[in-house]
């Protein structure tokens, strides 16, 4: 049986007319011509169950998988199903997420801004990020980052009215722009701990 390469995987997934976002992240390698196809960060540490790009206004709508060397043991991708995440919750955590949007602050260096937005100043980003729904956008000239705040639903709603727990409040990575999560958006950032008994019983 022939082993998929990973020049095969990349003619695959261009196949699709999707379009693609680029990762940002420096230690992600690059597989392909476009820089859509990458590498993850390196490590061996766990990665807390999240939705890819949660904390900026845009988010991608196919994510593919291609693992070239499996680990023996170990090493498993973990993947929920989002509606039945949110049903698998108490009522009194369904209402909490219901009400209560998630404000993430991001801090981007200057190598996020030009993989992100390619031929693009610091003012135009800023702009952008406005027009999306950005809050307190500036520069800080001392740590040379743009800093903004963006709010989203803890949920996502079908057009059924089903919903689905789609956000990174349990996502806790430890790299460059790493977002920080504020729960709920007005309310102070709580640790980890915290933010797990929201979801098992929407306790303080």
């Amino acid at each position: 049986e022939k082993k998929l390469s990973v020049e095969d995987f990349a003619k695959f997934t261009e196949s699709f007319d999707f379009g693609t976002m680029k990762h940002p992240s420096p230690s992600r390698k690059s597989y392909s011509s476009e820089d859509a196809l990458k590498g993850v960060n390196p490590g061996t540490g766990p990665i807390d169950l999240h939705s890819e790009n949660h904390h900026f206004p845009i988010m991608p709508d196919v994510l593919w998988f291609y693992c070239v060397n499996p680990a023996e043991t170990g090493g498993e991708t973990t993947v929920a199903d989002g509606y039945e995440f949110y049903r698998a919750l108490s009522a009194q955590t369904q209402n909490l997420l219901k009400e209560n949007n998630i404000r993430y602050r991001v801090s981007w260096s200057r190598y996020h801004l030009e993989n992100y937005f390619p031929e693009t100043s610091v003012e135009q980003v800023s702009q952008w990020l406005e027009n999306a729904g950005g809050l307190d956008i500036h520069f800080d000239n001392e740590l040379d980052r743009l800093i903004f705040s963006h709010e989203k639903p803890a949920l996502f709603k079908n057009a059924q009215g089903d919903c689905c727990f789609l956000n990174s409040l349990l996502a806790w990575h430890h790299y460059d722009q790493q977002p920080e999560a504020y729960y709920p958006a007005d309310g102070p950032n709580p640790p980890q701990k915290r933010i797990k008994l929201y979801l098992e019983g929407g306790r303080e």
